[in-house]
């Protein structure tokens, strides 16, 4: 069994690193790699900072005009395995802590077989989305970024092209829920090794509570481990909507990190 310690070093690196590889730019530095991309859209953030040892104040100096170059804030993943240095260069930088967010994982036998918690109604059905087919994966990128939209506005078209980019990753596998021929809901599973991480999850708001949250956890866990990961994640802010589900499929909490923000002066904030 992996200490918490270890989980949260594999699950940084394969979020840093995945995030790089859907963004436009990224600076490895400090033992994590900080990535940007078009204005507000979640890959720009710093992740992995300070684990793999200390960091120093000229460290965060350059990743704070590394991010100024493009007039966005800066952001950082902290997670509470890396070494005390981050946070002290951090504080003494201005960052504070805009909010938390939960890690958690589940381990995965090898050849298991992770079941529905309940039967879809028949008339809903998972699909595999083929990465080559444009229409599909634009389909399914935008009801992801709708779910992930404010109440009452429409996906941004930035964020859509985010989720296309993850949909077409080499080590990603995205699933949609079809109601007939409408995708109603959706998500992805990267497989990084023995690693696997599931995000991107969304369900049109006028189909929930008819369990395809939960199919399409089990699904994701199932291509995991097929695909050779013997550990799955999943992150998101304390108290989120799948939270409850991933719990009855085992997950725990591995870790709290803490996402830490310095702002400018600069009116082109993003």
């Amino acid at each position: 069994m992996r200490s918490l310690i270890e989980i949260a070093k594999l699950e940084e690196w394969r979020n840093a690193v995945g995030t790089s590889e859907v963004a436009a730019e990224h600076l490895r530095i400090a033992g994590g790699i900080a990535s940007r991309g078009e204005a507000k859209t979640w890959v720009n953030t710093a992740i992995s900072l300070g684990m793999s040892g200390a960091v120093t104040a000229s460290d965060i100096e350059h990743v704070i005009a590394w991010y100024s170059e493009q007039g966005h804030v800066a952001h950082v993943e902290v997670c509470p395995y890396a070494d005390a240095s981050l946070i002290t260069a951090l504080v003494r930088s201005g960052f504070h802590i805009k909010r938390f967010e939960n890690v958690f994982f589940r381990e995965l036998a090898r050849g298991e077989r992770v079941e529905l918690l309940r039967e879809l109604p028949r008339e809903i059905e998972i699909r595999s989305v083929d990465a080559e087919d444009g229409d599909r994966v634009c389909e399914i990128a935008r009801v992801i970024a709708q779910g992930f939209a404010r109440a009452g506005e429409a996906a941004r078209e930035a964020d859509v092209r985010v989720f296309e980019k993850c949909a077409r990753d080499r080590l990603t596998k995205t699933y949609a829920a079809y109601s007939g021929e409408v995708c109603v809901g959706g998500g992805s599973v990267e497989v990084r090794g023995e690693i696997a991480a599931l995000y991107g999850l969304a369900v049109d708001a006028r189909f929930r509570g008819r369990g395809i949250q939960q199919a399409l956890m089990a699904v994701r866990m199932n291509a995991a481990c097929e695909a050779g990961a013997n550990l799955v994640t999943i992150g998101g802010p304390p108290g989120m909507g799948t939270e409850r589900t991933a719990r009855r499929y085992g997950f725990q909490v591995a870790y709290t990190k803490a996402m830490m923000v310095k702002k400018y002066t600069s009116k082109k904030h993003t």
